[in-house]
Order: C-alpha cells, then structure tokens, then sequence
C-alpha cells in the first residue's frame, strides 16, 4: 500500500512539475507601459563647443577641463602638446597649445583666448579653476636640461585675455579631490608609522596659492576612503568617510577648520556602498545637492533624509552618452546645466583629436507636459558594451522618430565582476566569466518567463544561454534580404542557432590564430586537428598557440565547433568529432596553466602564432607589419579546418516576450544604417556594412602612412624608412578575413561548466571515454530540455 501511495504521490508531483516547465516555456506576455502626459520629462538643449585644437595634429600629452562656470559664463581650458611633424614626443620639436573657451551661457556664443605663446611645451597645466573674470592656472614648468620644476600660479584677466601676474606656489597631494562651491578640497589618506590609516583634508579657494589643513582624527580610527563630500550651507560640508570597521561622518566647517563627528546612526539612508564614489557633488540654488551618476542626476535633501531622482536620462532625448560624465553647472530644482565631453572609447580610435576638440553643453528644464504620452515604452537592456555611443544615438532617433513606441534603458541588472578581478591565472578568470555569465542568464531568461524582462538586449550574444525561442525572437524573417554586396551576411549566417538569429551582430571583433598565411591548412582559413596537431610539433616547436589548460582549452574548441554536437535541442557526444577533439586535448594540452605573473612580459613577438583578438581595422595594419605582409587570422583546430570566430562587440536581441517585436526590429535597423555603421567603424569597430568598412579601412590606411603610424612602425623609424606602405590591398586581405568566418563566439556557460566538471576524469585517466561522455551527454540534455 505504501508503495502505491508513493509511486501515486511521485506521479502528480512530475504531472504538476511538468505543467510548471510547460507554463514557463510558454512565457507571460509583458504588460505595456503606456507614458502619461503628467509623466516627468526634460526639455533639453545641446550647444557644442570647438575648443580650437587642430585636428590634422596628433596630440600627446593633454588635459581638457572645466575650469569653473558662473552664471554668465562656462569657462573650458585645453591644454597640452601637438606631436612633432614626425610623432615622436619630442620636446625640442613639439608645440603646445592652450586654448581658453569662454561660453556665454545667454548668447550660446563662445569667445576664445589662445594662450599658447604665454608657455613652452614644457610647461604642464595641473589644474584650472575660475572666479570673477580671473582665469586660474597652476602651471608646472619643467626644465628638460636640468631636469628641475617649479609650480607657478598663473592668473588671467579673461575679459583682456592678459596675464595679471606669476607666481611661485605649492601644490598638495590627494587621494581624491572634490570641488564644492567655491572650495576645492583634495582628500589625502595615508598610512602612518604605526600602521593606522589616517586622513587629513586639503581645503583651497579658487585663485588661492595657499591651502588650508583639516585632519580628521578619532582614537583607535582607521581610515581607508572618503567616498564623497556633500555640502551643508556656503562653509560647511558634510564628510563620509569609510574606516576599516564602519562608516563615519563628520561636520567639516571650512572657514574655521573645525571638524564635529556625527551620529552615523542619523546618516544610515545614505547608504555609501551602493552610491559608490561620487566626485561631482553641486550645491544647488535650492539649497539641496545634487550629484551626476550614469543614469541621470540625483538629489540628497539633508533636510528630509532622501536620495530621490532629480533627471532620469530616461526623461529625456538627449544621447546618454553624452551626459555619462558631465559635470554639473548648475541646478535649481526645476533646471540644471550640465558641461562635459562624450564618453567615448578613445582607446579605439585611432586619432581622438576630433573628438577631443568637441565639448559640449546641455541645459535641461521641466516640461509641463510629457510629449510621449500615448507611446508604449519598450525597455532595453545594455550590457558592457563599447559601442554604446552609436547605440544611443540609435535610441535617440528611434524616440525622436517613431510615433507609437518610446524605447526606456533599464539599470536593473548588474553584472559581478569581482571574480574577473580577483582571478590569478587563465583558468580562474575563465571560470569566473562563465560564473557571472551564468549568473546573468539565470536572471535574465527567468524574467522573460516571468514577462518582466526587457524588450531589447544589447551586448548579450556571450550568454549563450539565451539562444532559445522561448526566450528571443526569432530574426530572421525580418533580415533574410540583406545584400551580401552591403553587408557581411556571412557574420550574420554564422551567429545562427539552429538557423535561426536570435542575436544580430552589429559590430564584431575576430577572434583566432594569428601567424603567417602559409601555416594554413588545406581549408586555407583554418585547421584541421591533425593539420594542428602538425603545426603544433613543428613550427610552434611545442609551444601552444592558445595558452589554456586541457579544460578550458577543451571548452574553447567545443564551443567553435558546437553545431557540431548540438543540433535541434539535442546533445550528441558519441560522434567521432567529438572523441578526436577531446583525444587531442589529452594527448597534446597541460593539466594546468601557470599562476599570472603580473610583474613580466611574455616575448609573444618572437613565437610563430599566437591565439588573439582582431579589435578593428588598426590592429589588422599592425599585424600585417608584424607578419611581414602576410598575415593571417586562422580558425581554432576543428575537425573540418573552418575559419576564424567572431565576437559581437554590439549584438541585438529581442525578448520572445516582447511588448511589439516589429517595433524592436525597427530599431535594430537603425543600428544597421549607413550613419550609424560608418560611426562605428570611424571609432575602429568592424562593423556588418562593407562600405563602412571599406571607407574608414582606406582613411586608416592613409592616416598610418602617416606619423600616425608611429604606434605601429616605432617612433624612431622614418617615414620614408619604414619597410611597408599600406594600401587598398591591406583593406581587401582584411575584408577576406572576415568573410572567411564561420561563427560566433557565444559559449553556453551552464554547457561549459558540465564540460570542465566532468571532462577531467577522462584527461587524467580516471574515466574512460565512454563513460565520462554517458555522463556529459546526459546532464547537457537535461539543460537543454529545462529551456525547451
């Protein structure tokens, strides 16, 4: 009888699991949101402002501020070196620039003040402030002779544009520096002899050589960050600091140096861990302060103990990028000023004079209305994501243009990255990314069930997770036509699951084998796994291409050729694909990688390949100069010798359980536009559009034949010495490259984690074949049956 009542009981548990799975995978339908009239909105202008620089000049050492800003005026200072005609940082042959702008913030007029006959290209500006017509410049004058400098406080009467007077002055050390009202306080923490962290405040008006010093000080205190400094009224401000058991706070009055500790008890809603660092606080005309962060400005009220949400950037049209790092002018309570440069990846570009050279101002004011009401808002979701400053471009004209839908960015989800940081050699960072890649698939796919995910991801295509018509749309209904003359439809084909497209590429990075094209197997973009294998023992002289142990180095290759294995939501180890990769790594890989060793270089220049990333178009100059002419980016070792990966630097998806997928693929061609492509290979993505790519190939090519090209060649080889010219022929080796791609690189973590839990029995012996791929086979499909 008991065994009846049990196999009964199991019975309705599995039928009520099974309807429970079943519920899922058909997913709830997100509610819409529809914008109200009397829904907060920001009108906004944007004023942008030429600084003067010379954009056909290479710059070296730079710094481009605010100097300060009143209610008449804005006042931005750039400073620094233009290269000599040669690139080198020559300091005989540079010639420095500083270039004063002055905004009225009535007129939208700018005047200029060019400065740079009053200095020497030795001269470096540390630091600018302004107050009541005078110009503020604290000038490091360094003299390459003898080596020796001295700090001079330099002050100009902006209204004549002269110099008033010179003079000798001392500068301060901090660890973080605040500039509130008319104080600039640099915050300098330390470790004392008796080991015990300690604190003092450096406090300096504006036009001031002289610095006042403020110690915070309380028995047995260790001190280890002030996170930020808030104004009370004109003369106080209130300090957070972190110490090594609980955060403190403490009344600072600046005129009178007196520092008063404070009841932390009162001052826990200001919750320091999840506000972060905060340097650019504003002591507002209503009396509250207010405080920028990436997703709008913010406002504490010391009165009634909040952080409440004064411009969500949702609120308004303006790019987000554009605001991410501005710094606020000024703010009222119903308006605000904010002045700043775009936050782009200058790292990328191959020449940032011509961004460098734009700064911008953005005023807002409330509206009275919402003038989206009636539109349904679809929320997008951005990962990190490199290209964002095209994509919100995108957005802005997707909310500009589109009558009946509002695209809203959401914050709700963050990624931890503390594994990333904390791993110490290959092997723990792999894990940790496939731990927070996890992590965040999890998260996300329980939304869409749930109908409380977003509309659009972007930047999601390494969550291989996701690639399930339970969760995304299906896309390519929509991009079936794409012209293979256009676009490089192949990059498309090969982000497919299954044949469908859940996440379109938009811009991409290579992903392969860097060495010479005659290492090429018979495929000519790849390598069979004997072919390697042969590569491996001969030219490699042993020496792996991919520094990886056999796990990891295991999950890497898999993951290339995973449609191998994969097929239709079923799992199918028992192919001989599948017995050669994993005899290969066996037979041929390291257990384990070494600990980093943060202190050296490995001499990669001198090995014959090396497994790597193509970025954008400068890597692919350079690394044509490396192998001589002939360089080529080879697939992983496969059992068919197919072409290199690719990552989405910028993917799209849609949420199966999308408010309007017709809507969201409207936007998705936005991104596709010839604008926005040719903006982001001008910032040195490859992106999907051939002609995009070409045209900014053929500039990179002139600008590199170029001193530009200094990075690459060295600095102290002539132009005329170099042992290359580029040419329309480098562009076009390159565009084979990309068209000899076969496929994503978006590994399924909850695959490679079963992969390295259980793939080692067989690496070390314990385990035959068999047995470990009953195993893996097994618990693979389980996953995949889970997301239908």
């Amino acid at each position: 009888m008991k065994k009846i009542l049990f196999r009964f009981v199991a019975l309705v548990l599995v039928f009520a699991m099974a309807m429970s799975v079943a519920s899922c995978r058909n997913g709830k339908k997100k509610n819409a949101e529809i914008i109200n009239e009397d829904d907060p909105w920001f009108d906004s202008e944007v004023t942008k402002v030429d600084l003067g620089l010379d954009t056909s000049r290479m710059l070296g050492g730079y710094l481009i501020n605010m100097a300060g800003a009143d209610e008449k005026n804005i006042v931005i200072v750039a400073s620094g070196s233009y290269r000599a005609d040669d690139g080198s940082d020559d300091y005989d042959k540079a010639e420095n620039f500083v270039l004063v702008s002055v905004f009225d913030q009535a007129t939208k007029q700018v005047k200029k003040i060019d400065l740079s006959n009053e200095f020497t290209a030795t001269d470096f500006i540390n630091d600018t402030s302004y107050k009541d017509g005078i110009l503020s410049l604290t000038v490091n004058h360094y003299d390459p002779k003898t080596f020796n400098s001295n700090l001079l406080l330099t002050e100009i009467d902006l209204d004549s544009g002269k110099i008033l007077n010179s003079k000798g002055t001392t500068d301060f050390t901090y660890s973080r520096r605040f500039k509130l009202g008319e104080f600039l306080i640099g915050a300098y923490l330390f470790i004392d002899n008796n080991n015990i962290g300690r604190c003092k405040l450096y406090v300096q008006s504006p036009g001031e050589d002289k610095h006042t010093t403020i110690e915070l000080k309380e028995a047995g205190v260790n001190y280890q960050d002030i996170p930020f400094i808030v104004p009370i009224n004109e003369s106080k401000v209130l300090v957070c600091a972190v110490t090594e058991k609980d955060n403190r706070f403490y009344e600072v009055d600046l005129n009178e140096s007196i520092v008063k500790a404070l009841d932390a008890k009162d001052y826990e809603w200001l919750d320091l861990d999840a506000l972060g660092d905060i340097n650019n606080v504003y002591a507002g005309a209503d009396g509250k302060s207010y405080f920028t962060t990436s997703n709008g400005i913010s406002k504490i009220d010391l009165e009634k103990k909040t952080i409440e949400t004064f411009l969500d950037y949702n609120w308004t049209v303006t790019n987000r990028d554009l605001l991410e790092y501005m710094e606020i002018v000024s703010c009222d309570g119903n308006s605000a000023v904010v002045a700043g440069q775009k936050s782009l990846n200058y790292g990328m570009a191959l020449n940032p004079a011509k961004d460098e050279n734009e700064y911008y101002v953005v005023s807002f004011k409330k509206a009275e209305k919402n003038p989206n009401a009636g539109k349904t808002v679809l929320t997008l979701y951005e990962a990190e994501d490199f290209a964002s400053d095209k994509v919100n471009e995108a957005i802005q004209l997707f909310n500009s243009s589109n009558s009946s839908y509002y695209i809203k960015v959401t914050d709700k989800y963050k990624e931890d990255q503390s594994g990333l940081s904390n791993a110490r050699s290959e092997d723990e960072y792999d894990l940790a990314r496939l731990n927070m890649n996890s992590d965040m698939g999890n998260q996300l796919t329980m939304d869409i069930i749930n109908g409380t995910g977003p509309d659009i991801f972007i930047s999601t295509s390494d969550i291989g997770a996701l690639n399930s018509s339970y969760y995304l749309a299906d896309l390519t209904p929509y991009f079936n036509d794409l012209d293979s003359s256009k676009y490089f439809t192949n990059i498309v084909e090969a982000s497919k699951y299954d044949g469908k497209l859940y996440q379109m590429p938009i811009c991409f990075r290579l992903y392969g084998i860097m060495t010479e094209a005659k290492y090429s197997g018979t495929s000519g973009v790849g390598f069979t796994i004997d072919e390697y294998e042969e590569f491996l023992n001969g030219p490699l002289n042993g020496t792996d291409a991919l520094y990886k142990s056999q796990v990891y180095y295991f999950t890497d290759l898999f993951t290339a050729m995973s449609d191998d294995f994969i097929k239709n939501g079923k799992a199918d180890f028992t192919c001989p694909e599948f017995a050669e990769l994993a005899f290969f790594v066996k037979e041929n890989v390291p257990e384990k990688t070494a600990v980093y060793d943060f202190d050296s270089e490995e001499p990669t220049e001198q090995r014959a390949a090396l497994a790597g990333t193509c970025y954008g178009i400068g890597d692919c100059f350079r690394e044509q100069y490396r192998y001589n002419g002939n360089f080529a980016l080879l697939g992983l070792p496969s059992s068919d010798g197919r072409g290199p990966m690719f990552e989405a630097y910028t993917s799209v998806a849609v949420s199966s359980q999308s408010t309007n997928v017709d809507a969201c693929v409207e936007f998705i061609r936005i991104l596709l536009s010839d604008e926005i492509q040719k903006g982001m290979a001008e910032q040195e993505h490859l992106v999907l559009n051939r002609n995009a790519f070409r045209e900014v190939g053929m500039e990179a090519a002139e600008y590199l034949n170029g001193p530009g090209g200094n990075w690459i060649f060295g600095y102290d080889v002539a132009i005329s010495n170099r042992p290359m010219t580029f040419s329309e022929k480098t562009v076009n080796d390159f565009e084979k490259i990309i068209d000899s791609c076969s496929r994503i690189y978006s590994e399924d973590a909850d695959i490679s984690k079963i992969l390295i839990e259980e793939m080692p029995a067989y690496f070390t012996g314990q385990k035959d074949l068999d047995s470990v791929i009953a195993i893996v086979q097994d618990r693979v499909q389980k996953v995949l049956d889970e997301r239908g």
